[in-house]
C-alpha cells in the first residue's frame, strides 16, 4: 500500500517562484518517523535560498537534495529543487512544521504551517479513566438533587492553548436505587467538537467514583475525552 501525501501547504509571492511542502503522515505515535519533502521551481540560472523551518517536538534523521536543471523553450532555464528530511516524533500531542520561505532575488515564496499528530498509544486506555480525569472528577461540583439523574460536562480551565491538551469529561450521576433496578450499565455519548483533533473516547462500563450526598448514594459513569484545538476561537461541545 503506497503512503498518501497528507497537509499539502503552498503560498507564492512572485513571478516564477513557486514552493510546496508536504509530509506523508500526518498522524503518528511517538518514536515514529516521517518524510517531510520540500520542493522548490523557479525560472532562474540562480540557485534559490531554502530556509528551514521550526521543527521542535522532532529529531531530525537524515536529510537528502537534489537540484535538476532544464532549459524550456521561450521560458528560458528552469530550475527545480527537492530536499526531503527523515523526521523522528519525539514529543507527543500535536506538533507544527513551521513555514517554508525561500528567497530568490527580490522575490519570496512562504509555506502554510502543516500540523501533526503524534499519540502515545499507551497513554490513553479505552476501559479505564486515567489518573487526571479521576482527580477532575472528585473536585467537579456534586449534583445538587439525589432524586434524578444528573449530566454535566467537566474541564479543568475554559480557556487552552492551541495545539495543547484539553481534557473533556461528560459526568453522569445515577442515584443508587435507580441504578440497582436497570438491567445493564448506561450508554453515554460525547459527541467530538469541531475544530479539534481527539483520541477515542474512554469510557469505563463500571461506576468510576460513589459519592454519599443528602443521605443518599449516588454512582458516577463518566466518558473521558482528550482534544487538541487546531484553531482559536471558540470551542462548542455538542450535547451529551
Amino acid at each position: 500500500m503506497s503512503a498518501a501525501l497528507f497537509a499539502v501547504a503552498l503560498l507564492v509571492q512572485g513571478t516564477g517562484l513557486d514552493v510546496t511542502a508536504t509530509v506523508d503522515r500526518a498522524r503518528l505515535t511517538l518514536g515514529e518517523q516521517l518524510t517531510f519533502t520540500i520542493q522548490v521551481r523557479a525560472q532562474t540560472t540562480e540557485a534559490p535560498r531554502v530556509e528551514l523551518p521550526s521543527l521542535a517536538g522532532f529529531a531530525v534523521l537524515g536529510s537528502r537534495e537534489a537540484t535538476e536543471v532544464s532549459l524550456e523553450g521561450s521560458e528560458g532555464m528552469t530550475r527545480a529543487v527537492v530536499r526531503a528530511l527523515t523526521l523522528r516524533a519525539e514529543r507527543s500531542g500535536m506538533l507544527f512544521i513551521g513555514p517554508v520561505r525561500v528567497r530568490l532575488g527580490s522575490a519570496v515564496a512562504a509555506t502554510n504551517p502543516i500540523s501533526i499528530v503524534v499519540e502515545n498509544a499507551a497513554a490513553f486506555p479505552a476501559t479505564t479513566l486515567t489518573p487526571l480525569a479521576r482527580a477532575l472528577l472528585a473536585a467537579a461540583r456534586p449534583p445538587s438533587r439525589t432524586d434524578r439523574v444528573a449530566l454535566t460536562i467537566v474541564v479543568p480551565a475554559d480557556t487552552v492553548r492551541v495545539g495543547h491538551q484539553l481534557d473533556l469529561l461528560l459526568a453522569a450521576w445515577f442515584p443508587r436505587a435507580m441504578r440497582e433496578r436497570q438491567r445493564r450499565a448506561p450508554l453515554l455519548t460525547l459527541q467530538t467538537p469541531e475544530d479539534v483533533w481527539a483520541y477515542p473516547p474512554s469510557a469505563p462500563a463500571a461506576v468510576v467514583l460513589s459519592r454519599q450526598l443528602q443521605g443518599q448514594w449516588m454512582d458516577l459513569y463518566a466518558v473521558h475525552q482528550v482534544l487538541f484545538p487546531l484553531t482559536a476561537g471558540r470551542i462548542v461541545v455538542p450535547p451529551a
